[in-house]
């Protein structure tokens, strides 16, 4: 049996791995109709609150559902303080294993994205530098020198 464009008129194509599967109309369908239960985010606070008070919150709430990625680095950054604060102070091992694996992922979190920020980086620069031309209208404006004529009383004056 042999599979043709006729049968399978869609193309699902993975951009990372570079696969590509064929589609029936009803598989295609079915998956732009699929819908996923959002990623819960941390609620904001009404209330003003210090730092810490900030950290401990987003550490509850991590602790809670054990998201990470819908969090700010800033957040992030106080619940790991927090966290190492909490460890030391837990009376119970589970609950000490409990804040350092969540813990753990808090970092985790924020080393990838440091990684993705450096690397965005780097490759925004290399961009930048190697399309920019040397010559036309494109390239980049020389300044012109700036020519000062030496003051009156440097200058001789003969009569």
């Amino acid at each position: 049996m042999t599979i043709s464009t006729v049968d399978r008129p869609y193309t699902l194509t993975f951009h990372a791995s570079g696969h590509s599967y064929p589609l029936t109309s009803t598989e295609a369908q079915r998956l732009l109709t699929m819908t996923y239960r959002p990623i819960p985010s941390l609620p904001e606070d009404v209330a003003p609150e210090t730092a810490y008070e900030r950290g401990a919150r987003a550490l509850r709430w991590i602790l809670e559902t054990g998201v990470t990625v819908t969090l700010s680095d800033v957040d992030l950054s106080r619940a790991d303080v927090a966290a190492g604060l909490a460890i030391v102070q837990a009376a119970d091992e589970d609950m000490r294993a409990l804040l350092s694996e969540r813990r753990h992922a808090i970092l985790a979190t924020l080393r990838i994205r440091r990684a993705l920020d450096k690397a965005a980086t780097e490759q925004g620069a290399a961009c930048k530098a190697e399309h920019r031309p040397n010559l036309g209208p494109m390239a980049p404006l020389q300044p012109s020198p700036i020519v000062r004529p030496p003051s009156p009383a440097l200058a001789e004056i003969e009569f």
